[in-house]
């Protein structure tokens, strides 16, 4: 099959045509879907988006990748978005686990869905939500995230170049944990889950995964 590229004026949510396409039509590698408008559209945690931008998902069909590591997505969700924005703006990063920024202000915010099988991953769906509309935003988030699902079957790679472009890495932040609790620490990396690992102010090392976050502040 080849991967395909649709565009939908008006959606409930990207999520949602792009999950159906995955498991129903079985959608091939790469293939992305851009969204003039969401009706429904919401980030991580189930906060309302009320970006200007055309979402854009790609499907993500990874060979290797294990379940227990799905939420690598993440990263590389985050990857191809900074990619994309790096054509277009200058200073782009991505903050943890799920915010792009150029120049220090944010510019857009990713997702991940995973379709899990009997013991293996069967999609990944990396999404990109701009904060406001240009058109070479949508066309390089295409390219992009397509390049960034690759990464998807080699997760030392993925996690590298997750690092090189993570502002996270290196600061001092603190977390509300869910269902409850907290930690403060320095961010040294990034887990073979997609979490980061932190070292605290009492020399203990502590790992927070994309689940357990609630809020941060630096």
């Amino acid at each position: 099959m080849t991967a395909e590229h649709r565009h939908i004026a008006t959606v409930v949510s990207i999520e949602a045509v792009a999950q159906q396409w995955a498991r129903q039509e079985r959608a091939a590698a790469g293939s992305a879907v851009s969204v003039g408008r969401e009706i429904s559209g919401r980030v991580r945690g189930g906060v309302e988006w009320h970006g200007d931008g055309e979402a854009v998902a790609v499907i993500a069909r990874p060979m290797t990748l294990e379940p227990q590591h799905a939420e690598l997505a993440w990263l590389a969700a985050a990857v191809g978005a900074v990619s994309a924005y790096a054509q277009v703006l200058d200073h782009v990063e991505c903050v943890w686990p799920d915010s792009v920024i150029a120049a220090g202000r944010e510019v857009a915010r990713t997702a991940a869905v995973t379709l899990l099988g009997p013991g293996r991953v069967e999609a990944a769906i990396l999404i990109t939500r701009p904060a406001s509309g240009d058109q070479r935003v949508t066309d390089a988030l295409v390219g992009g995230l397509r390049e960034a699902a690759v990464l998807l079957d080699e997760p030392e790679r993925l996690r590298s170049e997750y690092a090189e472009r993570c502002a996270t890495i290196g600061r001092t932040v603190s977390i509300r944990l869910l269902p409850h609790g907290s930690c403060r620490g320095r961010v040294v990396g990034v887990g073979p889950d997609g979490g980061i690992d932190l070292h605290t102010s009492t020399g203990m090392a502590e790992s927070v995964a994309i689940a357990q976050l609630g809020d941060m502040t630096e």
